[in-house]
């Protein structure tokens, strides 16, 4: 305002109107148009229909990148001011003015960045300016151009000159120390190439380089959650403690590789790098399995498949097994597509990580069968829990020797807790049973294996339900049994009490190490 008095002073004192006007200092004068007038029936009926038929997909593109557009600018706007926006009420107040404007002939518009921070930048930033801004655009729709056309030039070429140097400076001084150097770089191509190729080259670049810069930068995003081993993080299979002292040493055997994010072609190569670096060591472990968990993965790129067939050709040669497991439906389509399913040889698919665990246990332990005779009787099971002389023996008396059919309830959830169960043979499943979810497995119990004790101890009601999935044969200690022990053969009690406590820290201490790993 100061400035536009002190030119039309100078004016008045130096010189007249119209010699500003023939000097070019003025904005005008304009050419006579003609005023805003309403919209009639006769408009709609000489409209060519047909034309505007064939525009519409070209206006609902409009539609969209100006729904688009808004949400853009809200929130950057709110950014700017630093307070947070009414999102509905903005988009209530955006969808309402261009009602308005749509039935007098107006274009579609929405909250515009740029001019808001011109208004931030002329002073105390409210809405008056949006204000006088509509008031003036209304003025000339009604009263034409003249009510402008003496608007000094300079102080409107010192607005935007001064409004280009201030985002000059914020984005190339102010915000220098803010950004990495490689998106700083961007801003500096974007500001060069607008300067000497154009606006819209200047767009095409910032978008292609900020393109390539978030696909470099998420290529060094380590997509590996955990890296883990088999003798770090195993199955939820209760075995027995012959078998979890041989998994523990064979665990090595196994390659644990949980996985997170999107995959596209750069993250996922230096992966399938790392495994086959691994499995190609001269000395050390040899890799028997690679364990590739999907759960925590949102997507892949169409490239990635590629990667994967590669793996399973380096599977071969190498000698290892891929297990991919936690693959959801729309990933394993994609790369059943691209030709990486089980029909390959040495690759397997599991439903989630536990199964596929559980079976790369179970084919080591296979191997270990081969060379290790294993007695599964209830005579075995018996002696290597007990620490005392003829222990197995003299629980013999204690005990009741129970068959399971498949499919039968050994424990049922929520029932008192009144023995406990040693697996002869067979297989079953302890799951946990929640109203309007789905049942969830907690582990599978195999021979030698002892079942109920936690609940047998503290004498709370079961936690879960134990399903028998083969034919099985237990053996049954009950609380009275064990109260018959205790006042008959109290050493043998008292064996048995410290057998069920080196049973319970041995699965404490396993689950501590399995947490340790996923911790580092």
């Amino acid at each position: 305002l100061g400035a536009l008095v002190l030119f039309w002073a100078s004016t008045l004192v130096f010189g007249s109107v119209d010699e500003a006007k023939a000097g070019g200092w003025l904005l005008g004068p304009f050419a006579e148009s003609p005023r805003w007038v309403p919209i009639g029936p006769s408009a709609f009926a000489d409209a060519d229909w047909g034309a505007i038929v064939g525009q519409v997909g070209d206006l609902l593109t409009i539609i969209v990148l100006a729904i688009v557009g808004l949400l853009f600018n809200a929130n950057s706007i709110e950014i700017m001011n630093e307070e947070d926006l009414d999102l509905d009420g903005e988009l209530s107040a955006s969808g309402l003015s261009n009602v308005f404007t749509g039935l007098v002939g107006g274009p579609p518009g929405y909250h515009h960045l740029t001019l808001t921070m011109l208004g931030r930048a002329l002073g105390d930033p409210n809405r008056i300016v949006a204000y006088v801004a509509a008031l003036v655009c209304f003025l000339v729709a009604f009263a034409g151009g003249g009510l402008i056309e003496y608007v000094p030039r300079l102080l409107l070429g010192g607005l935007i000159v001064s409004f280009g140097v201030e985002l000059l400076y914020e984005w190339l001084v102010a915000f220098r120390r803010r950004l990495p150097p490689a998106e700083y770089a961007v801003v500096l191509a974007i500001v060069l190439v607008v300067a000497f190729a154009g606006f819209l080259q200047g767009v095409g670049v910032g978008i292609a380089l900020s393109a390539g810069l978030f696909a470099w930068t998420y290529s060094k995003t380590d997509t590996v959650k955990h890296r883990l081993t088999g003798s770090e993080f195993t199955s939820k299979v209760n075995r027995s403690p012959q078998h979890q002292s041989e998994l523990y040493e064979m665990g090595e055997h196994i390659d644990i590789l949980e996985l997170q994010g999107f995959l596209f072609f750069g993250s996922v190569h230096k992966v399938i790098e790392s495994i086959q670096l691994r499995a190609m060591q001269p000395e050390g472990r040899e890799v028997r399995f690679v364990v590739i968990d999907f759960r925590r993965i949102r997507g892949i790129d169409s490239s990635v498949v590629l990667s994967f067939m590669k793996l399973a050709r380096l599977a071969g040669p190498l000698d290892f097994t891929v297990v991919m497991t936690g693959v959801n439906p729309e990933i394993k389509n994609q790369l059943q597509v691209g030709g990486f399913d089980e029909s390959l040889p040495g690759v397997e698919f599991f439903p989630d990580l536990d199964h596929g665990l559980e079976w790369c246990e179970d084919v080591l332990l296979g191997v270990a069968d081969a060379q290790v005779d294993h007695t599964h009787d209830a005579q075995h099971l018996l002696s290597s829990l007990m620490d005392v002389e003829g222990g197995a023996d003299r629980l013999r008396q204690y005990v009741e020797r129970v068959e399971v059919k498949a499919g039968e309830a050994l424990i049922q959830q929520g029932t008192a807790a009144t023995d406990l169960f040693i697996v002869e043979s067979g297989s079953l499943t302890a799951q946990l049973e929640l109203e309007g979810q789905p049942i969830a497995r907690l582990a599978r119990v195999g021979t030698g294996s002892v079942v109920g004790e936690l609940g047998f101890y503290t004498g709370e009601l079961r936690t879960a339900s134990v399903l028998a999935t083969t034919d099985c044969v237990v053996e049954r200690v009950g609380v009275e049994a064990v109260a018959r022990m205790e006042r008959e053969d109290p050493d043998l009690a008292l064996a048995l009490h410290r057998a069920m406590v080196r049973l319970v820290s041995d699965r404490l201490a396993r689950a501590n190490d399995a947490v340790r790993a996923l911790i580092d």
